[in-house]
Formats: structure tokens, C-alpha cells, sequence
């Protein structure tokens, strides 16, 4: 569906002229990776919200992103399996620091 959606956007911005037909494939794969990207992060936030550690939340995308996009990883076959791991990586990482503070306040 979302690359449905950026396919009408580039046909719509080939059209007027703002960008050249030979682009449109590169134009299309960019717009469908961006929206892709961006509705996971609000994805993210809006469980943030929901769990009410928006910051927590926020600091594990600033640490997470960088280092997926750069170290790589696993790569599912669809953009709704991406989010889905994604997202249960930030509730996970969420966990995960929530467990490792009580554990430190145990011992201390």
C-alpha cells in the first residue's frame, strides 16, 4: 500500500514536471522507505506514549536507529514485519532497562 501511495505521488510530480521520468523508480523506492520509516518511529512514539516512557522510548530510537542502519542486521521481507520487529525491539529495550534498574536497585 505505501508503495502504491508513493507510486501516485511520483506519476503526480512526473506530471508537473518536477522530476524526470528516468528518476521515477529511484524517487519511488525513497518516498516508500521514507513513509516506511517514518510510520514506525510515530509507531514507536505513539507506544510510548500508551507505556508513558515517551523518553525512554525516544532515547532507544536514537540509539537503535543509527546503529540498524549502519551495522545492519535482519531484514524482513515486508515492510509490516520490519515495524512489527522493530517495534517489539523498542517495547523489548524498554523492558529490558525497566528489569536492569530493579535488578541494580536490588543489589545496591
Amino acid at each position: 500500500m505505501i508503495a502504491r501511495l508513493a507510486r501516485v505521488f511520483v506519476e503526480f510530480q512526473v506530471s508537473i514536471g518536477l522530476i524526470k521520468e528516468e528518476d521515477a523508480n529511484i524517487y519511488q523506492y525513497g518516498y516508500t522507505v521514507m513513509v516506511e520509516m517514518a510510520l514506525s518511529i510515530v509507531i514507536s512514539i505513539c507506544l510510548g506514549v500508551w507505556l508513558g516512557q515517551v523518553r525512554d522510548i525516544l532515547f532507544f530510537l536514537c540509539m537503535f536507529l543509527p546503529l540498524r542502519s549502519y551495522c545492519g542486521g535482519y531484514h524482513a521481507d515486508k515492510a509490516w514485519k520490519c515495524m512489527l520487529l522493530s517495534n517489539a525491539a523498542a517495547i523489548g529495550g524498554w523492558e529490558w532497562q525497566n528489569g536492569a534498574h530493579y535488578i541494580w536497585l536490588r543489589s545496591g
